[in-house]
Parts: C-alpha cells; structure tokens; sequence
C-alpha cells in the first residue's frame, strides 16, 4: 500500500478502524475496595469529603501551593473535593513513570499521553477500565471529544483514558533567542547548517551559555532530524526505537539505527559535540529549564513550549522553526488524564475531571492560578502571565485542557497566528496515527532493544562514542536483544493494520 495516497485520505477517517489490542483488562471499579460513598446532598454535592491525589509531569512552579489553596476552597465548596499535585521532574520521568504505575502506590488521577506509552501502560493493566463510570460521573467531559477522537482513548474496545479537548499538532523544531541573532547577524534557520552557525556563534561569544538544552533527558536533535526526513516514529512521539518512512511505497518497520541516513546523523552529533554544543557531562545534569533561566541559548521542542518559553522572557525574541516535513494534528492522546487501578476515588477523580472541564471559573483557577496575582485578563480574552518566574500559565493541567475554555496568551509571539496557519494549511493525514503498537508479543526482546539503546545508541547519539565502533557495537548489542524479532512482529501488526484500514 502506498503511504503517499494514504495521506491524502480524508481526516475524518484517521481512527474509524478500532484499536486491535490484546490488553489487559483493568480492575473493575465496583471492586476496589475503599471507593468513598457517593451519596449527595440536595445540591448534588457528595456529602463525604476526599482529596484526590494526582500525577503531574514537569517543576513545580513556586507559587504551586499559593494557587492551590484558592482552588481548593472553591473545589470543596462545589464538590466537597480537595487536590493534590505531585510532580515528577522532566529530568527523571523516563524512569520514575514507569515504575510509579508498577509499585501499587495509592493515588487517584495521572496524567498520560502517547509519548508517555499510553497504549502499553494500558495493555499492563495499569489503568482502570472506564467504560461504566464514564456516562454517570464524567459525561459532560466526554461530550466534548469527537466520535473519532474517543477511539484514541480505548483499548481492545475499553476506555482508559479521558483525552484532552484542546487541538495539537506535531509541529517540531528548534527553538532560538532572537536577540542572539540580530547580535551575531546569524541568518534564518531553515537547515541543520543554520542551527549549527547559531549554535557556534553562542560558543564563541557566550561563554557562560550551552548552546543548546542538552541534559539527563536527553536529546530530541536526532528525532527532530529523522522528522525532517519524512520519517514517521512509530510510537506517534518522539524518543521512539522504531519508523517508517513516510516516502517509501511500501511503509516497511525499521529500526531508527538502521536507516540509510543515520551514519549522517551521527556523523554530525559528533562534530557537534566536538564543537562544544553541548558539554561532555551532559546526561547527568537534571536542570530541565536551562532556556527559561538564560543557561541555554536554545533547545528541540514544540510550539506550544515555544510560546510558553517566549512568555516568559519576550525580551529574548525566542523564535521557532518548524523542522517537520509532513504537518499533522496528533492524536486526542497527546494530553490525557487517566485513573490508576490502585486509586480509591475513581468516582470522584472523573467527577472531578467533568467539573474542570465544565466550570470555567475553577478551570482558570488550576490552569492560570490567581487573577491578578498570577495571571490577568485581557480586553480581547487573552490571558497574561503577571509572575512567569514563579507560575508559568497552564504549568502541568494538559490533560484538563479544552478549547472551550483555552485562552491565548496576550504577549505571544506576533508570528504565532502566521506558524499556526502555515501548519493548518499544509495538514497531511497519515493512517499510522491510528496504529497502536504492541510490544507484548515481544516484550522481552523490547525491553532488552530499550536498554540497549539507552546504553549503547544515547552515548553515541551525543558523540561521546566513535561512530564507527560504536555503531558496529549497537548494532551486534541490538541483534542480540533481538531487535530483529522485534521488527518483524511490528511490521506484521502494521501490515495487518493497513490491510484492513478503511
């Protein structure tokens, strides 16, 4: 099947075909035991008091708990409810996430997303079937997604998730200070020779600056390169071991080490790195906001962070360059709030999730935090950011979010609307959005490719490692984990995906 007429397919047809998921059914609700008494008053207020315990990736802002206590008061007085956020950290959520929904630790809602796994998450049992609660608790929150975008949250025909109701896209690039710039008389960046002269021009000058936002998360240059290249990660999100490639005529599962291009890629991520773009101790540094502190001169990242980076310091000029080759809206399951089979309140969290949804007032309570204090509105409805240092706008509540209630932030870059019409002008639809992988037949042989590439491919990827030993190590490591095995069960579920996709 050629993948370039399946672009062209209508949008609305991208998720008609059902997940094909062997998972694991969630617990049902009923039988968790401890579930508090939903019995209400006359105003429909839950007579017993909870506090839900929620999940939330990123840095705490400081004034976090400030926020809260407002929200709070408002939150019990309508649904006798209190929240509590805990954060896990950008530089350690690649493994702190995993393991928080395999330890059985007690808590109620987390935030989830494809890039987060969902679907395989899913497929361990690790959320809670929803298909019940869902029309009596949290019925308004679910009105609001699509028939299309519904099928996104389920699983072997279950619902897991709630998706976010907010539009996405998969828009990536490089994201730049434009002051540096104009300084140094850099030239617009439309190639990776553009942002290796920017990236230059900041280790000659600005000695106290990385050049870009390389730490222990990582680096997305490679996935950014790849997307570039028409290639599509397999997972939907970046940081993904397998792709195809967009061009091909017949889309064909490989390993990212493996295309034609890569011995390029890190040929270049090792100039780069001998050039000093990023330090040598890199992996282990955990500072996740070097952009926003003035640390980094740049950084891989999406629209959405572009915005919320040039929010925080307009002075800087931060400007984004869209580096992807084919422009797509994502799935719903880019921001999602999920229950976990260990929560005591799946009641009440998808009530919760319904009255957030629904209720504009506390809606801008969790998301913006406290008018006049952290945020302001505008005469044309947009919202500004009164202390971004302390509380950034919509800090961790993606999963809430809904374009019902989403604000644009007064401030934002003035090329936003052109980056946002460019993107929707050239929208391309590709099936594989609706395909969910599934490493369960394979999950032995995953899990041992997974940390191979941790080992072997991250080290060598920033250019710590001779390309040419060093690849022809991944590879022998990779082909013992049996990463072949993997490809081949993958392009089978493909295959069959694609033989059936109407």
């Amino acid at each position: 099947m050629n993948i370039k007429k399946l672009i062209c397919v209508a949008l609305t047809a991208i998720m008609l075909f059902p997940l094909a998921a062997c998972g694991k059914s969630g617990k049902n609700p009923s039988e968790t035991p401890g579930n508090p008494s939903q019995s209400a008053d006359e105003a429909g207020k839950p007579k017993k008091e909870v506090e839900l315990v929620t999940y939330a990736l990123g840095t705490e802002p400081n004034r976090h708990e400030e926020v809260m206590k407002p929200f709070n008061k408002k939150l019990k007085e309508k649904l006798n409810t209190t929240l509590k956020v805990k954060f896990i950290g950008w530089g350690d959520y690649e493994t702190k996430y995993p393991l928080l929904l395999s330890s059985g630790e007690s808590f109620d809602m987390i935030y989830t997303a494809t890039w987060l796994n969902f679907f395989q998450q899913a497929r361990k049992g690790a959320f809670m079937e929803l298909d019940d609660l869902i029309p009596k608790y949290a019925p308004d929150a679910w009105a609001q997604i699509s028939d299309v975008n519904k099928k996104t949250a389920m699983v072997d025909d279950h619902i897991y998730a709630i998706p976010s109701g907010k539009s996405t896209y998969n828009a990536f690039g490089v994201i730049v200070r434009g002051d540096l710039m104009k300084k140094y008389n850099l030239p617009e960046i439309r190639t990776f020779d553009d942002y290796a002269a920017y990236m230059q021009a900041i280790v000659d000058n600005e000695p106290s600056m990385q050049a870009t936002d390389v730490y222990s998360g990582g680096s997305e240059i490679d996935d950014v390169y790849y997307m570039n290249h028409g290639l599509y990660p397999l997972t939907g999100n970046t940081k993904s071991i397998y792709w195809v490639d967009l061009d091909a005529e017949k889309p064909v599962v490989f390993n990212k080490t493996s295309w034609k291009g890569t011995p390029d890629m890190l040929k270049m991520m090792n100039e780069w790195s001998k050039k000093g773009y990023w330090p040598k101790a890199a992996l282990s540094n955990k500072d996740s906001d070097m952009m926003s502190t003035g640390k980094a001169a740049s950084g891989t990242h999406s629209l959405d962070n572009w915005v919320s980076q040039y929010q925080r310091h307009p002075d800087w000029d931060w400007r984004f360059y869209n580096m992807v080759k084919y422009n797509e809206e994502l799935s719903a399951m880019q921001d999602a709030m999920a229950i976990p089979n260990s929560s005591q309140n799946p009641e009440r969290a998808l009530q919760f999730i319904n009255l957030v949804r629904t209720d504009e007032e506390l809606y801008d309570m969790l998301v913006y935090g406290i008018e006049g204090k952290t945020y302001g509105i505008e005469k044309d409805n947009t919202v500004r950011a009164l202390d971004p240092d302390n509380f950034n706008l919509d800090p961790w509540a993606w999963g809430l979010r809904t374009n019902d209630f989403t604000r644009d932030y007064a401030g934002s870059p003035a090329s936003l609307p052109e980056k946002r019409d460019e993107i929707r002008d050239t929208l391309h639809t590709n099936p594989m959005r609706a395909f969910a992988m599934d490493t369960d037949p394979v999950k032995s042989e995953y899990a041992a490719v997974t940390n191979v590439m941790a080992q072997y491919y991250d080290p060598l990827k920033l250019g710590y490692v001779d390309v040419d030993s060093g690849t022809k190590e991944l590879k022998k490591q990779l082909k013992a984990a049996g990463d072949d095995k993997v490809v081949a069960e993958l392009q089978r579920q493909l295959d069959d995906f694609l033989a059936n996709y109407k």
